[in-house]
């Protein structure tokens, strides 16, 4: 999820991506995480037929084009999460333990999306949801259910053109300098507006964590 500044190079973007490969690539996982889905994840892959919808690969380091520069160039960012293959309605859980900062139903581009400060800089970010379980202000435990699988946001802009089209769930991870920066008003907060992709304007605030280098083994396919 991010907003890349207009006129960032194609060497700066492959900056960007090899410097956070390189964080993944020293980064063990933490027993603190469990698995967002009941069963290992499957990341999405692009589909160039369209068929499904997603011609977007859902990896890590992807690109997104998130619009056109003044001189008609494609601005691409990273994409900075992973998008889960999922099946519709079923249940999405808590990473960890902590605070729902953010429950919402009303993210333009990543539709209902839950952010959880997990109190120590780290947060975790679900979005493309069906539906919600978890309201502002609640204190989750690891595993908690907090929503399900299906469509919202872009997501569901895609199932409107493909009836074929099978749900995914966005799911990032952020590191940044202190907890609360999720709160009303807080910088964080401005992800609300931010498409499919990691936005360059947040460089200076947090970092996207490959989930890969934090989740448990079993949580992969």
């Amino acid at each position: 999820m991010v907003v890349m500044k207009r006129g960032r190079t194609p060497l700066g973007i492959a900056a960007l991506v090899m410097s956070m490969m390189s964080v993944s690539a020293h980064r063990q996982p933490s027993p603190i995480y469990g698995c967002a889905l009941a069963r290992p994840a499957r990341v999405g892959v692009a589909d160039p037929l369209g068929v499904g919808a997603w011609t977007n690969g859902g990896g890590f380091t992807d690109s997104r084009a998130i619009g056109i520069d003044s001189a008609r160039n494609r601005v691409l960012a990273p994409h900075g999460a992973l998008d889960l293959e999922g099946v519709p309605d079923e249940g999405v859980h808590a990473v960890r333990g902590g605070t729902v900062a953010i429950a919402s139903t009303a993210w333009p581009h990543l539709g209902n999306t839950i952010v959880i400060d997990h109190g120590d800089g780290a947060y975790s970010i679900y979005a493309f949801l069906g539906s919600l379980a978890v309201a502002d202000g609640a204190t989750v435990v690891r595993g908690a259910m907090i929503g399900r699988v299906g469509f919202s946001g872009d997501a569901l802009v895609m199932k409107a053109r493909h009836a074929d089209a099978r749900p995914r769930m966005h799911f990032a991870l952020i590191k940044a300098a202190r907890a609360g920066l999720a709160a009303p008003g807080q910088s964080l907060r401005r992800l609300t507006d931010a498409p499919d992709a990691w936005p360059a304007g947040f460089d200076q605030i947090a970092t996207p964590v490959d989930p890969h280098s934090a989740l448990p083994a079993a949580c992969w396919e």
